[in-house]
């Protein structure tokens, strides 16, 4: 039988410039991975409060789309993950979510999510985005979402049936570096809140065309309009 082992070791972590911090790292036998996965998410946080770096998970079956997508967040040091389906995107979040720290060990980390945003394509193959939006949100239900779909109209009275909330549109086509700044924009899903006090008011999950029209037009003053076509709403 293997005896018990035991290492310390101090992690020296540069955050740029002429900033870094320490983090001390124990590994007793099993207990390496979790702490391991504690430091790798530590890091992560601290570039993302620091440096607002953001960690996107992209579901988009059109390659091209995928590839401009890839292409504005990695240029503006985002960390992407780009999946081609709704299925592949499920087991992608998963594996991010299972290397958080358990809440048991890390009472703060309940509020600890995979990704700072998830965008969704609305259709897709295997499972379309409305399916992926109801499975993250059912276990992770302050996870931002973002649609990007041609008929927000739709999407939006969908969404409200479906998850019973608002969640950000991106009308397609858009402009891709609209899309950027409207992601960096962590103001909006503080406000969204708000919006969605309106949605639970409703009588019913089936919206009628006033009150889809009128969570339309608060989403895009919200949005700023940005990422959506001229006289959408």
């Amino acid at each position: 039988m293997a005896s018990p082992y035991f290492q310390e070791a101090y992690l020296i972590i540069h955050a740029g410039l002429n900033d870094s911090f320490s983090a001390k790292l124990s590994v007793v036998n099993g207990t390496k991975r979790v702490v391991g996965s504690y430091i790798l998410n530590l890091i992560c946080s601290f570039q993302s409060s620091v440096f607002g770096i953001l960690k996107i998970l992209v579901a988009e079956d059109e390659e091209n789309i995928a590839l401009q997508y890839k292409m504005i967040l990695s240029k503006r040091s985002h960390d992407v993950t780009i999946t081609k389906d709704g299925v592949e995107c499920l087991e992608e979040y998963y594996r991010e979510l299972e290397k958080l720290p358990a809440p048991q060990s890390l009472p703060h980390s309940r509020t600890k999510l995979p990704f700072d945003a998830v965008v969704l394509d609305y259709r897709m193959p295997k499972k379309d985005g409305m399916e992926v939006a109801r499975e993250i949100l059912a276990i992770q239900p302050k996870q931002r979402i973002m649609f990007a779909s041609a008929y927000v109209a739709d999407t939006l009275r969908e969404s409200v049936k479906t998850l019973r909330q608002v969640v950000e549109l991106l009308q397609k086509p858009f402009d891709i570096n609209q899309f950027a700044d409207l992601l960096e924009d962590k103001n909006i899903w503080k406000d969204l809140e708000q919006l969605n006090v309106k949605v639970k008011e409703l009588k019913n999950s089936n919206p009628s065309h006033a009150e889809v029209t009128a969570l339309l037009e608060g989403l895009r003053r919200l949005q700023k309009g940005r990422a959506w076509k001229p006289g959408a709403v």
